[in-house]
């Protein structure tokens, strides 16, 4: 697959950790996202866009700056997912495949739109319904980094609902059967 979408920039995921808190941090090694594990047993992740690095000229950066993710099994896709001061969405319909046998997980953004993941060899790709490219999340082998994210050109605006699915993704596959 080509990927003829500009980078607007890319984010390193420094440890991967989904049972641990984390950091995304840009080239400059600015933090630009934390997850903290609020509690783990069950597991409920926060996730932040930090004020000093969204002040950063790359894009035009809106709401929401938090989210959350509370599972309410350990084992399961079960719990619900907030974005900023919305009401909680339950998780189990908010990243769902469309088709039984499909890897694509779909969700619907905040703007109504529909977005999905698709898994690569070692990679995430988030697209819109019309298969634009807006995000590749890749798993680094031989680096000091857990894996990057590549931001497009044109997704700057969807940030936290990339990152917060992409965290949502990620637990999905390591849940699933």
């Amino acid at each position: 697959m080509l990927y003829t979408t500009p980078t607007a920039f890319t984010l390193y995921d420094l440890s991967g950790s989904l049972t641990a808190d984390n950091e995304f941090r840009d080239a400059e090694a600015h933090c630009a996202y934390y997850c903290q594990i609020v509690n783990h047993n069950p597991l409920s992740t926060k996730i932040t866009r930090l004020t000093d690095w969204s002040r950063q000229p790359l894009a035009p950066f809106t709401e929401p700056w938090t989210s959350w993710l509370f599972f309410t099994s350990n084992d399961a896709m079960e719990g619900y997912i907030k974005f900023g001061s919305r009401e909680p969405s339950p998780m189990g319909g908010y990243l769902s495949k469309r088709q039984p046998m499909s890897e694509s997980r779909w969700f619907t953004g905040l703007n109504g739109r529909h977005f999905k993941w698709k898994p690569a060899s070692r990679s995430l790709h988030c697209y819109d319904s019309n298969d634009t490219l807006l995000a590749v999340y890749e798993y680094c082998v031989e680096d000091i980094v857990f894996a990057k994210l590549d931001i497009k050109k044109g997704a700057e605006s969807m940030l936290t609902e990339i990152v917060t699915t992409l965290v949502l993704n990620r637990h999905a596959i390591r849940r699933s059967p």
